[in-house]
Order: structure tokens, then sequence, then C-alpha cells
């Protein structure tokens, strides 16, 4: 993988051109404007399960003291977990363009697990 900054950067642009194309106009929500473009929350949400923090909590101290540069308006964890609840729909569709994208589909095999291994409470 790339270095943390380029990764995020590159994501960014993918995400900004896929939310022009597919949302031209948010629609206004009653209350105080988002800190957040929808293109920055895909990123964050997008970079946040890619990475493999351990916990929601951890990507988000991690974006606090490496992204900031990036997304100056990072808005507190409650508000950005808000978002991405808000925005839940477009970061699905944003996943699903960027597995077309990077044609992660065309595989001649794929491995499944299907064992049914007792995984609650598991350490």
């Amino acid at each position: 993988m790339r270095d943390g900054d380029t990764f995020v950067t590159i994501l960014y642009v993918m995400s900004d051109d896929f939310c022009q194309s597919q949302f031209p106009e948010e629609q206004g929500r009653p209350g105080p404007q988002a800190a957040l473009s929808l293109a920055e929350v895909i990123t964050l949400a997008i970079f946040g399960q890619w990475v493999n923090f351990p916990s929601e909590r951890a990507f988000y101290r991690y974006a606090e003291r490496h992204l900031r540069t990036a997304f100056p308006a990072l808005p507190h964890r409650a508000q950005f977990n808000r978002l991405m609840r808000t925005h839940r729909e477009a970061i699905t569709a944003f996943g699903s363009h960027l597995v077309q994208a990077l044609q992660t589909q065309r595989c001649d095999y794929e491995a499944l697990d299907s064992t049914a291994a007792v995984t609650r409470d598991a350490k």
C-alpha cells in the first residue's frame, strides 16, 4: 500500500468524482450544514475500513492525529458517526463502484470461508 497521505488523496479524488457523477446536488437538511462534504465522509469511511483499525475509536484518534491537515473540518467523533450513518447508502454505492473500478471481481476463483466455527466470545 502507498503511504497514508497518498492513499487518502487518491481515495478522495475517486470519491469526489463519483459523488459529482452520482449525486450532482446534495439535498439540504434542516439545521446547520455538515462540516464535511459527502466525498470527505466517504473517503474517511472507506479509509477506516481499508486500513483495518481495531475499533472506530482507534480510527478516529488516527484521523485526528494524522489526517487533520487533509480534513481540517473533521467534526467531533459523535458527529462524524452521525454523518456516516446518514450517508451509508452513498458509502455502499461507492464501495461497489470501487470494486468495479479496481476490477476485483475478475477472478478465476474465489475462496469462501464456510467453516461453522463458534466465534462468540472468542479471544
